[in-house]
């Protein structure tokens, strides 16, 4: 019996027991010369707005984005046009509330979602917001530019559900100037199995900022943020292999969560600055070099072994070496420490 036999059989079987047939993923597309309506995402008559696919869309589809600009497509700062990113009952200009994918076809560099005119509610807007469990934002290679708005308190991408990856993305704050946004990519409390993963993000007051246990921050770049990572107290997520480049503070813990694999250059202050009494996780296979201070501990008997801290020496031995400034009733342990860099780099694809 052939194989298109066997299946058909098979499927009149199932629907002869009962047995709902299986369903597939489909996808559902979306462009610059595209159209919105009830029936728009078909790859021959694609969806203008982002948003328009994602209602189009069966729970487990992938929308696949074409290159071009989305958003406030107008630039003036009001999302009511035809074809704009416009808001469906959130603070935010494009809402991801049903379990899909969201990739673009042609990577971040040329598929720029744009809110740099859009102020927001009362000063708080989000510019893509996650809030239902089980999907994922870009990939390598498929991710988006997201900007920052004209909001005094904003975040690129806020992640309030989870089973959430976002990766392959550009979050574009302000680092020339102009209103900086709050965070480039925010975790909520109570979310589980985040992942933010060969993102790139640059310009905001925090560059990444994860507020639960179950949050992953991983292989991305971080540059020119006044915090590249923060903590929030209470939790322990991890941040491991990113790369952090001039920014005020490299990364900023709290009492519990490891830092391991990063390499943190030319932070203005310290790599690690850890504030909160006690202190249970781990530092450890960290690069730190060229920045103000390795560790500002402040108050615990901190383990920071294993480490390399910018000359074979250790903390402090010669002027290219980073020094450990404890301050209060800080401790920390810096030996054994490495003498060679661990060469931590992040291979991202925009």
């Amino acid at each position: 019996m052939r194989r298109g036999r066997v299946g058909t059989v098979l499927l009149l079987a199932a629907l002869l027991l009962g047995v709902a047939a299986p369903t597939r993923a489909a996808s559902v597309y979306v462009a610059n010369d595209g159209l919105d309506g009830p029936s728009c995402g078909a790859k021959k008559s694609p969806c203008r707005s982002i948003r328009r696919g994602v209602v189009n869309a069966a729970d487990g589809d992938t929308v696949i984005v074409g290159p071009g600009r989305y958003g406030d497509l107008n630039g003036d700062g009001v999302l009511s046009g035809p074809g704009e990113e416009i808001p469906t009952g959130c603070s935010c200009m494009l809402a991801i509330d049903k379990p899909v994918s969201v990739v673009s076809s042609d990577g971040a560099a040329v598929t720029i979602i744009d809110a740099r005119a859009v102020s927001g509610i009362s000063g708080t807007y989000n510019v893509v917001l996650f809030n239902m469990d089980g999907h994922a934002f870009g990939a390598p290679g498929k991710g988006f530019t997201v900007t920052n708005t004209s909001a005094s308190n904003n975040t690129g991408i806020l992640i309030e559900s989870s089973n959430v990856t976002v990766s392959g993305n550009q979050v574009l704050g302000s680092p020339l100037g102009g209103v900086v946004g709050m965070a480039g990519i925010q975790t909520l409390a109570g979310t589980d199995n985040v992942v933010i993963e060969g993102d790139q993000v640059g310009g905001w007051l925090y560059g990444i900022a994860l507020q639960a246990s179950g949050n992953v921050a991983r292989k991305n770049d971080l540059t020119l943020n006044r915090i590249g990572i923060i903590f929030a107290a209470s939790v322990a997520p991890q941040a491991v292999g990113n790369v952090v480049v001039a920014d005020f503070i490299g990364i900023e813990v709290h009492e519990m969560g490891s830092v391991a694999g990063n390499a943190i250059y030319g932070a203005g202050f310290a790599e690690v600055v850890l504030d909160t009494n006690p202190f249970t996780g781990a530092i450890h296979k960290n690069d730190f070099i060229g920045n103000g201070c390795g560790v500002d501990n402040q108050v615990v008997t901190l383990d920071v072994t294993n480490n390399y801290w910018g000359a074979p020496g250790g903390p402090g031995t010669t002027s290219s070496a980073e020094d450990i400034c404890d301050s209060g009733t800080g401790v920390s342990m810096a030996s054994p420490f490495a003498t060679k860099p661990f060469k931590v780099k992040v291979r991202l694809k925009p």
